[in-house]
């Protein structure tokens, strides 16, 4: 579905000093691997790996604990209809099959090659026809998306359990060396081209495809892939994950995906062996946090780079981790439960459910999947969405989509003359955050979230949101405070669930109210300080490529010259 067109206000152009902003929270080791990976590598990297001389000996069973989670795309295909839906983008699927094709973006194309889409179920001459086919009609050339060590990764990590699935049906096939040959290939390939430059997920992925081939071949090469890729799972598990249990890049998809990552490679392992042993702990409390920071249907929250149907779902998750790991899946809690290292603050009265962005974008040296969202607000009334944050549409395919959904006018949040909280700008760029998220959260029931986002702009603005709650209604005050009087305008958007019903609002003495027909039952919202509210349509996107129209509330108020100035929001049950 085509992205819906949006009328914003103008964004401030990327500047130098925004790419020097961007690029001056690298770690020096990401330097000098893009270094090498961008320059060195595309300069001189011009052919892949040698395939063995030899057809590479398979490790005896089992390859695996028990059977792997199998991936949406996987459930979604099917091989008798020619045709192949990924990122909800359907394309004609035959073999010989277009591996490299023009015409549906670039990650759609590093989707196809991930071959997370072929299960076992299919059967072995349908899959191994696929397989033979991107041997033969794949690009043999490095720094294409076949080609790409994500992708790679996956490829391997799909291929080593198809084999292990179909391992009867090509003991004595004559493709079988064809086959292992390339497969051994591309672990070859991916042995140097671990994801250092990027980190977070990327490095994740990369280890665990690297894993599963040291798993799978039985050479004295595989046996050092995977210890070298046990020391980096190891090592990126310890860094990555918070105290909290979160994922340090602060998007609840990516979680879930590190997530089942790290199980897999834990269901590769004899028990209680490395790096089985050291990964354990850190995927029960990986789990937890999965569990408890869901909304109420036990769906991820969408912030950041989130959207649903790309990973399993936390259920499915936590159900594989039972069987992987012995231990039960975590029950929620009766009470909310806040992560702030991560940076989610849940609250809860009556029947309101309450979640809170009040931390780091990500981590500074990574921000890839961050959104200009800090202080924003979601609610749930009675079990029901009430404020959504719009989603995530594309990454690299629509680039003025992109932009909107990483601003500040996609989220519940405030503006100054403009700017946001952080300057996003790119597919995955960050220039300016916030340095500094403080939170008081005394009770589920309060809490108070004070940022310096704003601060380079004149005046050195600092905005706190307050948050209070009680049975009925939701009371939210933004203040901005000024070093000195500044006039500006300061603009606040509240963005409701698809399908909420709102009238054009309406202002009564000093206030302006607004009533809201949803899922929820019927609700008002009332906001003092505001010059203007107006009510718009703008796109929210639960699953990438999948458009909804969401009604949105833009609030205004422009301030001639004060030290300090609030705009109050009270949403309440009728």
């Amino acid at each position: 579905m085509k992205s819906s067109s949006i009328d914003l206000p103008a964004e401030p152009p990327v500047t130098l000093l925004d790419r020097l902003e961007t690029v001056r929270h690298l770690r020096p080791a990401q330097i000098a691997w893009l270094l090498k990976r961008r320059v060195i590598d595309k300069t001189l990297e011009r052919s892949l790996p040698a395939a063995p001389s030899e057809t590479p000996r398979v490790a005896d069973p089992p390859f695996a604990r028990i059977p792997f989670l199998q991936q949406p795309a996987a459930r979604a295909f099917s091989s008798d209809n020619d045709t192949i839906t990924l990122l909800n983008r359907q394309a004609e699927h035959r073999i010989p099959a277009q591996w490299n094709r023009s015409d549906m973006g670039k990650l759609w194309v590093t989707e196809l090659n991930y071959f997370h889409w072929l299960r076992p179920e299919i059967g072995y001459e349908k899959g191994k026809s696929y397989l033979m086919d991107w041997i033969a009609n794949a690009p043999h050339a490095p720094h294409t998306p076949a080609w790409d060590a994500f992708a790679v990764a996956q490829r391997i990590l799909h291929w080593t359990r198809l084999l292990d699935a179909w391992r009867h049906e090509w003991q004595s096939d004559p493709d079988r060396a064809t086959i292992l040959s390339d497969l051994y290939r591309q672990s070859r390939f991916l042995a140097k081209h671990q994801q250092f430059e990027f980190l977070g997920n990327h490095l994740i992925k990369t280890a665990a495809g690297l894993f599963a081939a040291g798993v799978f071949f039985d050479t004295d090469e595989a046996h050092a892939w995977r210890r070298k890729a046990a020391d980096i799972l190891v090592s990126e598990s310890a860094e990555q994950i918070l105290p909290d249990g979160g994922h340090y890049e602060r998007s609840p998809m990516y979680h879930l995906l590190v997530l089942q990552d790290l199980l897999d490679v834990i269901n590769m392992c004899p028990r209680q062996e490395a790096p089985a042993d050291m990964l354990t702990p850190v995927v029960n409390s990986m789990l937890a946090f999965a569990v408890e920071c869901s909304d109420p249907d036990g769906r991820i929250l969408l912030l950041n780079d989130s959207f649903f149907d790309q990973a399993p779902t936390t259920q499915d998750i936590a159900e594989y981790a039972s069987r992987v790991t012995d231990t039960l899946p975590p029950s929620r809690p009766n009470s909310p439960t806040s992560f702030p290292a991560f940076g989610i603050y849940h609250m809860g009265a009556g029947g309101w459910d309450i979640r809170v962005d009040g931390g780091k974008v990500g981590p500074d040296f990574l921000p890839a999947h961050a959104h200009t969202d800090t202080a924003g607000v979601l609610a749930w009334y009675n079990g029901h969405p009430v404020l959504v944050d719009s989603g995530c549409f594309c990454y690299d395919d629509d680039p003025a989509r992109r932009r909107y959904d990483r601003s500040p006018y996609a989220h519940n949040v405030l503006t100054i003359d403009g700017h946001g909280s952080s300057k996003c700008w790119a597919t995955f760029r960050v220039a300016r955050r916030p340095s500094r998220v403080h939170a008081d959260h005394a009770d589920a029931t309060h809490l108070s979230i004070e940022h310096d986002g704003f601060s380079h702009m004149k005046g050195a603005p600092v905005h706190t949101r307050e948050l209070s709650l009680d049975r009925n209604a939701v009371h939210i005050e933004d203040t901005v405070k000024f070093r000195s009087p500044t006039p500006c305008t300061l603009q606040l958007s509240w963005h409701f669930a698809p399908g909420a019903r709102l009238p054009e609002p309406g202002k009564k003495d000093d206030a302006w109210l607004i009533y809201i027909d949803s899922g929820a039952g019927r609700l008002i919202m009332r906001i003092t300080g505001a010059d203007s509210v107006s009510l718009h349509t703008r796109p929210a996107s639960r699953r990438f490529h999948v458009d909804e129209e969401s009604p949105v509330l833009v609030v205004n108020t422009r301030i001639a010259a004060a030290a300090a100035a609030s705009i109050v929001t009270h949403l309440a049950a009728q």
